[in-house]
């Protein structure tokens, strides 16, 4: 798939504003989809991208480059009997303070001890230094084999008759304060 066909199934998929988590082979930046193109801090070269997704709480697109081709799921195919939801802690923390370097054109930065900097879109609440990411866990039963006298037995169960919850995939969902109080796309 080309990277304008991505685009375009995106703008299929989300009419509407947008998370963008998007991975290069130099960075990881956090931005918005407006409903027509993504808005990064530093912009993006397709030809550098490693991973992308565009997300809200109900829908994720997800795309990898895989040999000079882009491969794109849509977790509205998923085909799941269970999701259980899960939030986890972000990199870096907060940087304090209205200075130069903690809010650049419309970001606020995370900041870790050992360097490194994401910008997130937006101003993070000030009583909040950490921030986190929603996941949305996917599972589906694995069909269990028949015994030849026909009856089923699941050997990770070892029990006549039950099947096995097997993780299938995972969409991330929005981000979150520490409180659970989901951050606003802006």
């Amino acid at each position: 798939m080309e990277f304008n066909d991505v685009l375009t199934k995106i703008k299929e998929g989300f009419p509407q504003k947008a998370w963008v988590y998007l991975v290069s082979q130099h960075q990881v930046q956090i931005g918005i989809w407006d409903g027509d193109k993504m808005n990064l801090k530093d912009g993006y070269s397709p030809e550098y991208l490693l991973e992308l997704r565009v997300f809200t709480n109900n829908r994720e697109i997800r795309v990898v480059q895989a040999h000079e081709d882009f491969l794109l799921r849509d977790s509205e195919d998923f085909d799941v009997q269970k999701a259980i939801e899960d939030k986890y802690i972000m990199y870096g923390e907060k940087i304090d303070g209205e200075k130069q370097e903690s809010y650049q054109d419309g970001y606020s930065a995370l900041k870790e001890d050992r360097g490194g900097v994401l910008w997130f879109p937006g101003r993070i609440a000030d009583n909040f230094k950490n921030l986190k990411l929603g996941i949305r866990n996917f599972y589906c039963y694995h069909p269990v084999p028949v015994l030849p006298n026909g009856n089923s037995y699941d050997a990770e169960m070892g029990e006549i008759g039950k099947g096995s919850l097997e993780f299938f995939d995972y969409a991330f969902t929005g981000f979150f304060y520490a409180n659970d109080k989901e951050v606003e796309l802006i």
